[in-house]
C-alpha cells in the first residue's frame, strides 16, 4: 500500500504489514522483474524449439514423398491437354498458368474500362494525384 508519511519519511513511503517500511519494494521493479522473466522465458522456449531435434517433435519413420497426379482417364480437348502438361512437365504449367491468368486479367480490365465508359464514366481522362 503506498501511502503519504506524516512523520517525514517522504512521499510514497511503502509500509508493509504493522505500519513498517518495506524496503524490498521499489516501484516498477515487478514490473521490471516481471518482463524480464518473461523475455527470458521466450528465449528458452525460442531455444528449445529450435535446437531440439526433429524426431522428438515428430517421432516414427520418415513419409514417403506424396505423388500429385491428375487423373485425366476420362478428359478430352483442352482439359486432356492440361491434364497431361501438369502430370509431365510442371514448369510448363506453371508458365502456362502464369500467361493465361495474366490475359485474363488484362482483358477483364479492358473490357471493364468499356464497360464503364459506357456507362458515362470515362477514366481516361482522370488526373491522377500522388
Amino acid at each position: 500500500m503506498i501511502v503519504k508519511d506524516a512523520k517525514g519519511s517522504g512521499p510514497g513511503a511503502v509500509f508493509g504489514p504493522g505500519g513498517t517500511v518495506d524496503s524490498n519494494y521499489v516501484f516498477g521493479r515487478e514490473v521490471f522483474l516481471m518482463r524480464a522473466f518473461c523475455y527470458k522465458l521466450f528465449a528458452f522456449m525460442t531455444m528449445v524449439y529450435l535446437f531440439v531435434p526433429t524426431p522428438i517433435w515428430a517421432g516414427g519413420n520418415k513419409a514417403k514423398p506424396l505423388v500429385h497426379v491428375a487423373d485425366t482417364r476420362l478428359l478430352s480437348g483442352i482439359y486432356l491437354y492440361f491434364g497431361n502438361m501438369y502430370n509431365e512437365n510442371l514448369l510448363m504449367f506453371s508458365i502456362w498458368t502464369v500467361v493465361i491468368l495474366t490475359a485474363l486479367g488484362a482483358g477483364f480490365g479492358f473490357l471493364m474500362d468499356i464497360i464503364m465508359s459506357r456507362t458515362g464514366l470515362d477514366l481516361t481522362t482522370r488526373e491522377l494525384r500522388e
